[in-house]
């Protein structure tokens, strides 16, 4: 994932009708010494520290793992909010309203305090594509569902183009 002080994300938001989209976004807003803060564009207050290390890029905030090497099918760490995450293929092709990209790592992230369900996408050079969660509630076993898909990016400055 790109990390780089001003890199932007904005991503098409559907909730678990197919209502949407919103948009969502985020901002790389401060970089220094391998730690960077990524906020919402659109929420107030919501910032989360991420940190490059050898092994791969640490939460400090929540003591879990974004990414960690290797990242090889079958690899699994402590993602966060008391979830594991695991990579769960290493060759996903994806479309997007961005387009569409290869070669991309979908990593599925399961359990926490909330039982939540994760599925998100990273592709190299371009960071999230694309993300799915889902939460069945205890009380009455509906399960709600959101997604997002990339709708644009600028990494480094300037606008990438996309591998179509």
């Amino acid at each position: 994932m790109p990390l780089a002080e001003g890199n932007v994300w904005t991503y098409d938001a559907y909730d678990q009708d197919g209502h949407g989209p919103t948009i969502a976004g985020i901002q790389v807003t401060r970089g220094t010494g391998g730690e960077f803060t990524v906020a919402s564009l659109f929420a107030r207050d919501s910032r989360e520290t991420y940190q490059l290390r050898p092994e791969g890029i640490y939460l400090p905030d929540s003591g879990g793992w974004l990414l960690r090497e290797p990242v090889t099918v079958g690899a699994r760490w402590p993602s966060r909010n008391g979830r594991e995450a695991q990579v769960v293929d290493t060759d996903v092709r994806i479309t997007t309203p961005r387009g569409t990209f290869e070669a991309c790592v979908q990593v599925n992230e399961d359990g926490g305090e909330m039982e939540i369900h994760v599925e998100t996408v990273y592709c190299t050079d371009v960071g999230v594509v694309a993300t799915r969660s889902s939460m069945t509630s205890n009380m009455t076993g509906l399960t709600v569902t959101q997604r997002a898909e990339l709708r644009e990016y600028v990494v480094g400055g300037s606008e990438e183009e996309s591998e179509e």
